[in-house]
C-alpha cells in the first residue's frame, strides 16, 4: 500500500510537471523543474524511510538521495538563471 501510494503521487506530480512541457524554458521551468526535483526527492526519501537501516540496500539509497538532493539544487538554479547558463546547469 506504501508503494502504491508513492506511484499516485509520482503520476499526480507528472501530470502537473507535463502541463509545462510547452514553455519548459520560458515562464514555466520553475514548475517542470521543481516537479522533477520533488519526484526525484521525495521517492528517495520515501523508499529511505520504509526500508530504514534493516535493508541491505539501504545504504545505496541513502548515496542515491544525497546525490539526488545535490542535482535538484542544479535543477531549481537553471530554473532560475538565464537561457544559455540555465540550459547548462
Amino acid at each position: 500500500m506504501r508503494i502504491r501510494l508513492l506511484l499516485f503521487a509520482i503520476m499526480l506530480v507528472a501530470l502537473i510537471m507535463s502541463t509545462a512541457l510547452p514553455r519548459v524554458f520560458g515562464d514555466r521551468a520553475l514548475i517542470f523543474a521543481g516537479c522533477f526535483a520533488l519526484i526525484q526527492v521525495g521517492r528517495g526519501v520515501w523508499v529511505s524511510l520504509l526500508l530504514r537501516r534493516r535493508h541491505a540496500l539501504s545504504l545505496n539509497f541513502h548515496r542515491m538521495l544525497a546525490w539526488k538532493c545535490i542535482a535538484a539544487v542544479f535543477w531549481i538554479a537553471g530554473a532560475f538563471a538565464d537561457d544559455g547558463l540555465g540550459l547548462a546547469l
